[in-house]
């Protein structure tokens, strides 16, 4: 059992981050039950940290109550390990697994402690509200204009940097102008410089930039190969990308973060979202089902993956969706979701990329796509 003393939030957040499962065996933790174990143990002296560092060729900086150290396990599992070391194979391999985490667990972390600050500040405003020390137009007005100014500043981050020939580009900002983004090199599939697209008489044009594809796709090319189609999907996105930047509002009312909704929340997700050519999900859409709804009846199966927020599988296709940033993005005032999506046949090398709006018109509905 770890000898440091961890915030509620913390242990909390660590749990929630690996799904209440345990680090060692895989199978459910109850709350009660949980204990954060150090993957190399905090047992060791300052010296022998150090040495083991250096050993295994760990990062200088390496900290022995780093995220990344600390998973949760049951309490018979943290019993059984005991104060060992593993060895260095193991080392790399268990902190491998956990690294991918990190990010999990702070944004836990930060959820709980901002329903923490909320109830707390809810409570003081309700209280200088009904002591009359400020009124309700002198809060909103002070809301909407933070909000402005917020959203007259904003930039959004995606999770995956698009590969251009200069360097990878994650950082993008609304009202900036992207022309220099039309003629820039990409890299696509992190190795070819172009890819080829065909018309329907045959004719093969080669495509490096944006611009380039932009006026392709306008004159009926279309990428053909498995390999083009799949390697299409960065310029495609970075097209779509780029339209809804510069179309983006700042909402005027919001059913997605009023409380926040993750994505990969599936009692909040449509099935409109699985890819359903042959519409064998049609009746449960129409019943008003959600994907959790399938995944019960064990209609559709969930898969981990690190590089999407949810995977979903049915019918021989896998759904996979990447949250990019959020706004008002079809003009209805109610904010959207601006999502980078990937279609794959469970067998073969079939696979395509796209993008999607999803939204949700209110509190009683399902999260679904509106096409861009």
């Amino acid at each position: 059992m770890s000898k440091t003393s961890l915030d509620i939030s913390i242990r909390t957040g660590i749990w929630n981050a690996y799904k209440n499962k345990c680090f060692y065996c895989d199978k459910y933790i109850e709350f009660k039950d949980l204990q954060i174990d150090h993957i190399i143990p905090e047992s060791l002296s300052e010296l022998e940290l150090k040495e083991l560092i250096l050993e295994y060729g760990l990062n200088g900086s390496f900290s022995i109550n780093a995220y990344e150290n600390l998973v949760p396990t049951h309490r018979v599992c943290n019993q059984r390990k005991t104060n060992n070391v593993f060895n260095k194979k193991a080392i790399h391999y268990f902190l491998g697994l956990s690294t991918k985490k990190v990010k999990s667990i702070r944004e836990e972390i930060n959820k709980l402690k901002r329903k923490s600050f909320f109830n707390q500040l809810n409570s003081k405003i309700v209280s200088a509200l009904e002591k009359d020390y400020i009124n309700v137009d002198e809060l909103t007005k002070i809301i909407n204009e933070k909000r402005n100014i917020d959203w007259s500043e904003k930039e959004i981050k995606l999770p995956i940097a698009i590969n251009f020939e200069d360097g990878l580009y994650d950082t993008f900002s609304f009202n900036k102008n992207f022309d220099n983004l039309y003629s820039k090199q990409i890299i696509f599939g992190e190795t070819y410089k172009y890819i080829n697209l065909s018309n329907d008489s045959g004719v093969i044009t080669r495509i490096s930039n944006l611009r380039e594809w932009i006026n392709a796709i306008n004159n009926g090319f279309y990428p053909c190969t498995n390999t083009d189609i799949k390697m299409s999907e960065n310029v495609d996105f970075l097209a779509n990308l780029i339209e809804a930047l510069k179309r983006a509002k700042l909402s005027k009312a919001s059913f997605l973060d009023e409380p926040w909704i993750d994505i990969d929340n599936i009692d909040y997700l449509s099935p409109k979202i699985i890819y359903d050519p042959e519409e064998k999900l049609i009746v449960n859409i129409q019943n008003g089902e959600s994907i959790g709804d399938l995944y019960r009846r064990k209609q559709v199966r969930l898969i981990k993956t690190d590089v999407f927020d949810i995977s979903i599988e049915f019918n021989g296709f896998r759904t996979s969706i990447s949250e990019q940033f959020r706004a008002d993005l079809n003009d209805d005032g109610i904010e959207d979701i601006l999502v980078r999506s990937w279609y794959n046949a469970t067998r073969g090398s079939l696979g395509f990329g796209g993008t999607l709006i999803l939204t949700r018109k209110s509190t009683k509905s399902l999260i679904e796509p509106y096409m861009l």
